[in-house]
């Protein structure tokens, strides 16, 4: 596990298929998730299903959560052929 992960922050989804979902399973890196994206499949498996991609443009959370909106949905294949996005928070690691 990476050790700089000190906790979970939570975040909302603004947008989308998954508009007004809430998560708190984020990992905290200690930085901020501006320009971070979120990629979250939209069925079980996950192969077998298209994912909703959103992305965070704040510079901090708002009433403790970070805002993530709607970027676009990839089709199943995409996620399967390792186009996926990914958590990536700016300046990490």
């Amino acid at each position: 596990m990476n050790e700089s992960i000190e906790g979970r922050v939570l975040c909302q989804l603004f947008g989308g298929p998954l508009d007004g979902a809430s998560y708190g399973d984020l990992p905290d890196l200690g930085g901020p998730y501006t320009g971070a994206s979120l990629t979250i499949p939209l069925g079980q498996p996950a192969a077998s299903h298209p994912s909703a991609v959103y992305t965070c443009t704040g510079d901090s959370p708002v009433q403790g959560k970070w805002q993530f909106f709607y970027l676009r949905t990839e089709s199943a294949s995409s996620v399967r052929s390792g186009e996926r996005s990914h958590v990536t928070p700016v300046g990490a690691h």
